[in-house]
């Protein structure tokens, strides 16, 4: 029985191939077409419509509630957040779809599974950054253009992929047009040391034009040479025009020397060899002019490679400072958009001596291995070989028409030169080079869809797919229902201490009675106070009880090293630990705590909760309260103590000592000049601080309570 037979009977077939319906593709197609158009033409006058609406949705969003969410998060972790939940969707549905109706054939499957995983290290990089402050606007790119490779997969229909094709060919041609009317009017021109200008149309540089363009120059002459009507054969040449002048008015070497060698190996090539033989000398010598080209433009009038080739040496003094980081995490990397910093931190001479400006270290493979190590590198290099993979079955395809198979030839080799451009540069994989990875996905997903050649839902047994259907929405349920146990088992706990700690309405009464020790603020010097501070919250008094920031980094450091070493608790939250959670590193505890800190906002003021800390916290050596640590290691109260000593006490608590013998003077310096540097950044002045720093020269004297 098969759906056709089902639907003779009267029954929907609908729900089986409702990508298939022209209602739906035209709506998905839409979003795609319109998402492109945006992203492509940026600051253009086809932008302008899409822009019209993002600026009109931002206030509904706003209007509706949205305002408190952007102020938690910001607007790039709402578009994340916002991202994940789709990608999500996206990927249950595309599983529902390939388990119950077998939809792509096996290298569309291979292609899908690669780039799933390599994107699937992207968006984990928020769980394994190493980056101090966490910036999403640095991996947003790649949620977005996962989401688009993702979408195209659905739109099960080649000749309406191969208009979105068109569309995006189309775009890059409005943007070269825009970048070379911006050369010639002096419009946001790139300007480089010892050459002069260089365009980057609405883009901004021409690092982020040029790939852009070199993709677009093998779409338009495909697109071109496969019209039979003379009008849009020459608006397709005219438009492959635009992309070959913009791109030479970027002045970027790789860009012209992949591209020469990505358009010989396109004219070698079936169908594009059977071409007039006019069109391909025409190209061939378009590819030689570039390659000589290329060896004399930004050499102040040398050939490539001589002394004063800051562009042609500098790349090797790059590499090797990007192999001296790459070192130091190999298996996992460094996270998204970090290179930049490592490069400054980690140059020597020889690379300094170029003055470079980069922040990606002009190798696509070894920008892989720096941001997602060496796992990413393997997965990357799968990519490319299921790639491979998909086109040769593209190009054997007996289906496609002869324009069509000109098409999937120039997707094909606009994709080489990105390789070849990724020997000696970075042209896509960096949020600064977005438009060119969107695009390169986009057309990915598109040769995936068009080879691929798996049988029609209409043809399978209708039985077999309900069956199929309810083994898939068994498993989800299974799967959904030990996510809700495991999330019971963390959340029950911590909310019945929550609910203990609402019962009473005397909470820091109520510890001042059971700690003799216990100190008020105002014995407390306000030193301490500051360096206390500095040393263990520093946005105290802007936070509401949690630092999502700090916790956000520690849960990143701890994924890194696969432990609970780091907390990213904040004064709020630790008091809430001391006092009512004990010290055990569990997922519960930390749950708790979070709950009880906002609760603690809300009932104390941040002096009360600061007093609270002073007279919970662990100082080492069995001391729980400022009072008990002044007099252990010191023998005095808390307001006799100097300096010195007020930094140390302030610089002990991140690793209190067990023992006596673990406080050398190694120790104790260390933890004064954490204490100090934070203070100073915070709240010291010029007098003081050279004050105390002369004092901290001196050795520091422990009585430990004799």
């Amino acid at each position: 029985m098969n759906l056709d037979a089902a639907v003779a009977r009267g029954e929907s077939r609908t729900k089986y191939v409702w990508w298939k319906s022209p209602i739906n593709i035209s709506i998905l197609g839409l979003a795609v077409t319109g998402f492109l158009l945006y992203q492509l033409t940026r600051s253009t006058i086809l932008s302008a419509p899409f822009e019209a609406l993002l600026h009109l949705s931002i206030q509904g969003f706003l209007w509706m509630g949205g305002a408190e969410l952007v102020s938690l998060t910001g607007y790039d972790g709402l578009l994340y957040v916002a991202g994940l939940h789709a990608v999500f969707a996206l990927l249950l549905f595309g599983l529902f779809c390939h388990y119950s109706l077998r939809i792509w054939n096996v290298p569309a499957r291979i292609a899908i599974f690669f780039t799933v995983s390599f994107f699937s290290l992207y968006l984990i990089d928020f769980l394994a950054s190493t980056r101090e402050h966490y910036e999403f606007v640095l991996v947003n790119w790649a949620v977005y253009t996962f989401i688009m490779f993702l979408s195209l997969l659905f739109i099960q229909n080649r000749n309406a992929v191969f208009t979105i094709v068109k569309v995006i060919a189309f775009a890059i041609g409005v943007q070269a047009l825009y970048a070379i009317i911006f050369y010639i009017q002096g419009i946001n021109q790139f300007e480089t040391p010892h050459f002069g200008h260089r365009t980057g149309g609405t883009l901004g540089t021409p690092n982020q034009l040029y790939p852009l363009v070199m993709i677009g120059v093998p779409l338009t002459i495909a697109i071109a040479w496969g019209q039979e009507n003379r009008f849009r054969k020459g608006f397709w040449l005219f438009l492959a025009c635009l992309t070959i002048f913009a791109l030479i008015l970027t002045f970027t070497r790789t860009g012209w020397i992949a591209l020469s060698f990505g358009l010989l190996c396109f004219l070698f090539v079936r169908p594009a060899v059977e071409s007039p033989l006019t069109h391909r000398l025409a190209l061939g010598g378009l590819c030689l002019g570039l390659l000589l080209s290329a060896a004399l433009v930004r050499t102040q009038g040398a050939w490539v490679g001589n002394e004063n080739d800051r562009s042609f040496w500098g790349r090797p003094a790059i590499w090797i400072t990007a192999v001296s980081i790459v070192k130091d995490s190999p298996l996992i990397g460094f996270g998204v958009g970090t290179y930049g910093d490592l490069q400054k931190a980690k140059a020597g001479p020889d690379l300094l001596r170029f003055n470079p400006m980069n922040d990606e270290p002009k190798n696509l493979m070894i920008h892989v291995i720096t941001e997602l190590g060496i796992i990413g590198l393997g997965i990357f290099l799968g990519l490319i070989w299921a790639v491979v993979r998909v086109i040769k079955r593209g190009l054997s395809h007996a289906n496609l028409a002869y324009e069509h198979r000109l098409i999937f030839q120039g997707i094909s080799f606009a994709l080489l030169t990105l390789i070849i451009a990724g020997i000696a540069d970075t042209p896509i994989l960096h949020f600064a080079r977005w438009e060119s990875t969107l695009t390169t996905f986009a057309l990915l997903g598109a040769l995936v869809v068009i080879q691929n050649d798996s049988k029609s839902p209409n043809k399978l047994d209708l039985n077999l797919v309900r069956i199929r259907e309810r083994r898939f929405f068994l498993a989800a349920l299974l799967a959904l229902g030990i996510f809700l146990t495991a999330s019971a088992i963390v959340v029950i706990p911590s909310l019945s201490k929550v609910n203990h700690l609402k019962v009473s309405n005397a909470l820091r009464n109520d510890y001042l009675a059971q700690n003799k020790d216990y100190t008020r603020l105002n014995h407390i010097p306000p030193l301490l106070q500051e360096a206390m501070i500095a040393s263990e919250d520093g946005n105290f008094f802007y936070h509401q009880g949690v630092d999502w920031n700090a916790l956000h980094r520690s849960l990143r450091k701890n994924v890194r090293s696969m432990t609970l070493a780091q907390g990213g608790s904040t004064i709020t939250m630790q008091s809430a630990r001391y006092v009512w959670l004990g010290r055990e590193k569990t997922v519960a505890r930390k749950f708790a705590e979070i709950l009880l800190a906002l609760e603690l906002e809300k009932r104390l003021t941040k002096q009360e909760i600061l007093e609270l800390y002073f007279n919970s916290a662990r100082f080492g050596l069995g001391a729980y309260s400022i009072a008990s640590a002044s007099h252990l290691y010191f023998a005095k109260s808390p307001m006799e103590l100097n300096e010195p000593e007020i930094m140390f006490l302030a610089g002990v608590l991140p690793e209190p000592p067990a023992h006596e013998n673990e406080i050398t003077p190694e120790f104790a310096r260390h933890c004064q000049m954490r204490a100090f540097t934070r203070w100073q950044a915070m709240y010291g002045h010029t007098s003081q601080t050279k004050r105390i720093e002369a004092k901290l020269k001196e050795n520091l004297a422990f009585d430990f309570g004799r």
